[in-house]
């Protein structure tokens, strides 16, 4: 009954999938569950399901047991109407189009299920090659991260081909810049050569796209990314609102929330947010004698010797204002709960963020294991990606440091999944490290 507890806490209706997509994930994951007994549950798991072949269209009881049968289901903790807004994107995110046309959800779901054990097989494939070649590919000064994602073969296909026969695992490779074999820049030895079209069998997509915690143009060594207007005090201290280190007003960014070490309250944000040591003043720039409400405690952030995939400090609170365990934009009374998110969220579960500076938006899970390097430095393995499904940023200057949030199907519970540091230079995708990895790292719990 204890192992089961804990599997059900980690994985709720996913057990299943989890289970059968990656047992030695859920070994890693699930505490006294070792890879060989994980295994075994899978093995036993697969007896019972009978061929794809076999198997019947879902019905509504069925969501979220099995992974494909939701992969472009939206799960924002809103019901999903049988026709779907789309998404702009040529990579399958939540929901896809063709021709602008809405598609049957219901349809989709059978058929994608239909795919599940083909598609499922590809993706590990696809993470091996990945791994492979990961190092070589990341050594190349224009390529910026990689990712195991989805593509179609054919994206002016109808609707019904694009998302069943269409679609299959790539490998993303993300580059500051795509050029043209006559470019100038192919005058530069070190990219004089095209990027692989096929790796070991997976085919490549390239994505043009660069992560940065501040642009360019600021250039301000803390991280901060934009010019600050200053923000409402707030008492008592809560996630979402705006802060920044005493000796760098203007490096302002966003407290994520409350966080415990030792039983004592914690304020959690980026250690490019808040530097690595003084005061923290909610808001920035504050002439209030008690704008100061905590002192930096603890931080890391990856360093070119080390490298590293976390970027985050801890805030010991001080001051007259207490911590709240409330996030800005979210309802009040919530429960906040550590959680991790798998393969099986990737391409199905929606996630949120609430910002200083763009408040709270939400998008669509594209990986949980890129290799991101942000700000042309060191790349950090192991990061969450969540991409934009509509047509407004997603993420601006000024949001780092914000937790990233996922709304359980209780609606009392909202899971804690990770901790935003970054984005992408179109503002339409988020950088986030996991929180278990924030929770390793620093002892700290919710």
């Amino acid at each position: 009954p204890g192992l089961f507890e804990r599997l059900w806490a980690q994985y709720r209706n996913e057990t299943v999938a989890a289970l059968l997509n990656d047992p030695e994930e859920v070994a890693r994951n699930v505490r006294g569950i070792s890879n060989k007994r994980a295994e075994a549950a899978a093995e036993k798991l697969r007896a019972l399901i009978p061929p794809a072949s076999d198997i019947a269209p879902p019905s509504p009881g069925l969501t979220g047991t099995i992974g494909l049968e939701t992969i472009f289901a939206p799960t924002d903790g809103a019901e999903v109407d049988e026709q779907w807004p789309v998404i702009e994107s040529t990579e399958a995110s939540g929901v896809d189009r063709a021709g602008g046309k809405l598609l049957n959800s219901t349809e989709v779901r059978a058929r994608m299920l239909s795919r599940w054990e083909s598609v499922f097989s590809q993706r590990r494939h696809a993470e091996s090659v990945l791994r492979r070649h990961e190092d070589s590919l990341l050594k190349l000064p224009n390529v910026t991260g990689v990712h195991v994602g989805f593509r179609r073969r054919n994206a002016r296909g109808n609707e019904e081909s694009m998302v069943t026969e269409d679609l299959e695992c790539c490998i993303r490779i993300h580059v500051d810049k795509k050029h043209d074999m006559g470019s100038a820049a192919f005058a530069d030895e070190r990219i004089a050569s095209p990027l692989p079209k096929v790796l070991d069998g997976i085919h490549v997509d390239v994505l043009e796209r660069s992560y940065v915690t501040f642009d360019d143009s600021d250039m301000v060594p803390l991280g901060l990314e934009t010019p600050f207007s200053v923000d409402t005090r707030a008492d008592p201290v809560i996630g979402g609102v705006k802060i920044a280190n005493e000796a760098a007003p203007a490096n302002a960014g966003t407290l994520g929330g409350v966080v415990f070490f030792s039983d004592s309250a914690r304020y959690i944000t980026n250690r490019h947010v808040v530097g690595a040591s003084g005061n923290v003043l909610q808001p920035p720039g504050s002439s209030d004698p008690n704008g100061i409400i905590g002192t930096v405690e603890d931080s890391e952030i990856p360093t070119l010797a080390d490298g590293g995939s976390i970027d985050c400090a801890i805030i010991r609170p001080s001051g007259p204002r207490e911590p709240d365990l409330v996030i800005r934009l979210v309802s009040p009374n919530k429960r906040f709960v550590p959680n991790v998110l798998t393969q099986t969220d990737v391409h199905r579960t929606r996630a949120f963020k609430v910002g200083a500076f763009t408040d709270r938006t939400s998008g669509i899970v594209q990986s949980v294991n890129a290799v991101v390097n942000v700000n042309r430095g060191v790349p950090m393995p192991n990061q969450i990606i969540v991409e934009a499904d509509g047509p407004d940023p997603i993420i601006k200057g000024g949001d780092s440091g914000s937790l990233l949030l996922v709304q359980s199907q209780d609606p009392g519970t909202i899971f804690v999944v990770g901790l935003v540091h970054a984005r992408s230079t179109d503002n339409r995708a988020i950088i986030a490290t996991h929180f278990h990895e924030i929770q390793n790292r620093f002892g700290v719990t919710l």
